[in-house]
């Protein structure tokens, strides 16, 4: 059945009002403008919503009527004062079944790390292993400091609007001592690039730094310095465990959480962790499985256990109507 509101011009261009599919069309017209294109996603979202609740009829006007002002207005917040009211002829039994009926999700995804490189301790900064099997922390017998460096594309791997429960890295220990040594993760704040260098035997000392290799002096080597020797990251840990002997290791915290639920909120922020060992005495260095590792079980491995809710502009569009009108039947009142 067509709209009683008929056809609508946007910009010269007719288009018949019908729900959903025309506000759908209306996004483009609007692309520059943020608060209208918010609000023509997050009435979409309402729309299906009540039509699932049997509130088809109410919900077919109240869109329809959206669509019309979105059409003929300038796509500015000052418009919604005129479209909550409409939003409102809604029934509030149907809010609340819009609200008690949004479902949750929730899943677990474990996503291996999509960059990984050692920074080897050099007054050159020329050494590098961006392709090597193994990734290295702590401090060898000589005395010389190495520090892994380890990123996951979690934006890519999570739904967009993924509330983070818990995170735990997942680690293989590839050789140590029997001794153990608290090893910790610090989150980076300065992008950095793998290369292709790749060392030869046990990869304890590094070998010659290819292009774009991550260094002791460098984010890129030849070019891209790190602000401070040994990589810039907080010198806050988000997460510590105690390693030992050849084997499986994870790290989790209330953080290492809230860092990835940064990342997702600003992905550009994304520039992982760096992995320091106990820096303070000789002989602490291990040996980890990198993500070249020729054992594919032994590789890094971000586990992130989320759960997923109704996009919030949704909840704070049927907020608005609420009051807008509540506040106008007052006046009338």
């Amino acid at each position: 059945m067509r709209s009683p509101w008929g056809l609508f011009t946007v910009n010269g261009t007719r288009a018949a009002t019908g729900g959903v599919g025309a506000c759908a069309g209306l996004k483009p017209v609007c692309e520059n403008t943020m608060h209208c294109r918010t609000f023509a996603t997050t009435q979409e979202a309402i729309m299906n919503s009540m039509v699932r609740n049997s509130c088809r009829a109410t919900a077919n006007r109240a869109t329809e009527a959206i669509c019309d002002e979105i059409a003929a207005g300038s796509c500015t917040a000052a418009n919604w004062g005129h479209l909550a009211p409409m939003l409102a002829r809604c029934s509030a039994s149907c809010f609340v079944a819009v609200l008690l009926t949004a479902p949750a999700t929730a899943g677990i995804v474990a996503i291996g790390a999509s960059q990984d490189a050692t920074l080897y301790e050099s007054s050159t900064g020329a050494l590098g292993n961006g392709s090597g099997q193994y990734l290295f922390g702590g401090t060898t017998n000589q005395p010389q400091l190495r520090r892994a460096l380890l990123a996951f594309d979690v934006i890519s791997a999570l739904p967009q609007n993924a509330m983070i429960q818990s995170v735990s890295l997942r680690l293989h220990v590839a050789g140590a001592s029997a001794l153990t040594h608290s090893f910790s993760l610090h989150t980076v704040t300065s992008p950095w690039t793998e290369g292709a260098s790749d060392a030869t035997g046990n990869e304890g000392s590094g070998t010659a730094a290819m292009t774009g290799d991550a260094t002791w002096l460098h984010a890129a080597w030849p070019g891209i310095m790190w602000s401070t020797a040994g990589g810039d990251f907080s010198s806050t840990a988000s997460a510590a465990a105690m390693v030992g002997d050849i084997g499986f290791y994870s790290w989790t915290s209330a953080q290492l959480t809230s860092d990835v639920q940064n990342w997702i909120a600003t992905p550009t922020s994304n520039f992982g962790w760096i992995l320091r060992g106990d820096e303070s005495a000789p002989g602490t260095t291990r040996r980890f499985d990198s993500s070249e590792s020729f054992e594919s079980s032994f590789r890094p491995q971000l586990v992130i256990q989320y759960s997923t809710v109704p996009t919030p502009g949704t909840f704070a569009l049927l907020t608005l109507a609420s009051v807008v009108a509540s506040k106008q039947r007052r006046r009338m009142g």
